[in-house]
């Protein structure tokens, strides 16, 4: 059984620990940035090549995509979905976890309870919103990534010179309500029909639970409500893999966010997240692998009744 670990901008550190924890299930492993591949279309339909090898020929081809690769890995989940390779979501999902706002609406569409958030355009109607659903308000560019492009925002004053910034680089934002959560979140990280519970901590100073801002992280058992809506945002997307976020507020726990990517939080649990992806990926493809020889047995004939 061979993989494909297709990755946009990952450190060294995450691709080395993601190489060695494939190799011990995997009998052949070949790891490839986004920016290496290209997508070739022709009569028999769109392929994707790395060098000389058509991506489409793995087992499995794992898409770690990442908010800044949004059009090259979107085209790449939607020709790899449509072969026989075993992807773990789909280019519809990737399209919805990469768009915050709309992350945030169609979980508010299934009944998840999610905090109030706009979609700004203009910095007029922008600061015409905040001010009418109050501060501190939370801004999030959307697309991002460990925390990259998610303010808090106390007064008008502060709002102003970065809507003007945006405005510079043609910027669509979501400002959501402020939910006072102590700097901690819950991540649901979603393996299949399994959820791992993760609590995060912001570090000193911070208000936001990212770990990769200097926050800690460790596993813990999730109530069976969240358990509960973290699958069901996955079944909505597709994606047999992604992690769902929520904090705890005083109405109780609310989704902030979903995540195409999950980080591996190397620094709090080593390979484990990894060697947990990478096995579900694995037993999931021998699965799909042994229904299909079931369904491809000839039937046996029945026998005449004397």
């Amino acid at each position: 059984m061979n993989i494909c670990i297709l990755s946009g901008g990952s450190g060294d550190d995450v691709r080395t620990l993601i190489i060695e924890e494939a190799k011990k299930k995997f009998d052949s492993v070949l790891y490839v940035h986004l920016s290496k591949i290209r997508i070739l279309c022709r009569e028999d339909g769109p392929k994707i090549f790395y060098k000389n090898k058509d991506l489409s020929d793995f087992d499995i081809v794992w898409v770690r995509a990442f908010g800044e690769d949004f059009v090259l890995a979107e085209l790449v989940l939607d020709v790899l979905e449509n072969s026989d390779t075993y992807v773990q979501s789909t280019a519809e999902a990737f399209q919805v976890c990469s768009h915050k706002f709309y992350t945030v609406k169609l979980a508010g569409a299934i009944g998840i309870p999610v905090p109030d958030s706009s979609l700004m355009i203009t910095p007029e109607v922008a600061t015409k919103i905040v001010k009418r659903t109050g501060f501190p308000a939370v801004v999030k560019l959307l697309s991002g990534f460990g925390g990259k492009g998610v303010m808090l925002i106390n007064s008008e004053e502060e709002f102003k010179p970065i809507l003007e910034t945006l405005r510079v680089f043609d910027e669509f934002i979501s400002a959501q309500e402020y939910l006072p959560a102590e700097a901690t979140d819950y991540r649901a990280l979603v393996v299949g029909k399994e959820v791992i519970g993760i609590r995060r901590k912001g570090g000193t100073g911070e208000w936001r639970a990212n770990v990769s801002t200097g926050g800690s992280a460790e596993f813990i058992e999730l109530d069976e409500n969240i358990q509960k809506m973290a699958l069901s945002a996955a079944e909505l997307l597709g994606a047999d893999i992604c992690s769902v976020d929520f904090l705890m507020t005083k109405e109780g726990s609310k989704m902030v966010e979903i995540n195409f990517t999950p980080g591996m939080i190397k620094k709090f649990f080593g390979n484990k997240i990894a060697d947990k992806l990478l096995s579900f990926m694995k037993n999931k493809l021998e699965k799909m692998q042994n229904e299909n020889n079931e369904k491809e047995k000839p039937k046996k004939e029945k026998s005449d009744v004397q």
